[in-house]
């Protein structure tokens, strides 16, 4: 991802307010980049006033959702922001699950029966303690198989222990498979929005 903040940078100079993050959001569409990264560093840097805060209220108002594209350890991992309205042309494969269990199993199932849900939810679906539960959440998330419409769980992951809430709290919001997030798109389409991406990044075109 260092390779894209010079030029994001030198683009223009930062700007205030929800216009200025989405216009950073355009430029970031579909890039996967660490989440601390992005929240402490990037949209900062972009944006004079930015809060986390403005971030949610986008994902609130359902313009934004996040889709996981890797782990960094266990307290960071690599997220795609993504508009609502193409979010499935842009998002990335599934990765495959390289210990997948029933539990993982039985969240994907019951996401896919009953829609998003709330953690309580999953938890009496799956039929495993929370611990087993959270951490098949997150094996799931950096899959790409699942997202949340809240960015806390994302912000858990690198808070102090002293700092953290319940586990409610820190995965709140309601969870749900990334493929709800509307039809499959055809290949013509994901290209169409890959190249408008790039064109929307970079302003240039080639063969």
């Amino acid at each position: 991802y260092g390779a894209f903040l010079p030029r994001w940078h030198g683009l223009d100079q930062p700007r205030r307010g929800p216009l200025a993050l989405r216009d950073a959001i355009q430029r970031l569409e579909g890039v996967a980049l660490p989440f601390s990264e992005l929240e402490q560093r990037i949209l900062p840097a972009r944006i004079l006033d930015y809060r986390p805060q403005m971030l949610d209220e986008l994902g609130a108002a359902g313009e934004l959702v996040w889709v996981g594209a890797g782990a960094l350890g266990t307290k960071d991992g690599r997220v795609v922001l993504l508009r609502r309205y193409r979010a499935r042309e842009l998002a990335p494969a599934p990765a495959e699950l390289p210990n997948r269990s029933p539990v993982h199993d039985r969240i994907v199932e019951h996401l896919r029966t009953a829609g998003a849900s709330f953690l309580v939810a999953i938890e009496g679906a799956a039929g495993a303690n929370r611990s087993e539960v959270t951490q098949a959440l997150w094996d799931l998330v950096w899959a790409g198989v699942i997202t949340n419409d809240t960015f806390a769980p994302l912000r858990s992951l690198s808070a102090p222990a002293s700092r953290r809430v319940s586990a409610h709290a820190s995965f709140g919001g309601r969870w749900s498979l990334v493929d709800s997030l509307g039809p499959t798109p055809t290949a013509t389409a994901r290209m169409h929005a890959q190249a408008t991406a790039l064109l929307e990044r970079w302003g240039i075109a080639s063969r």
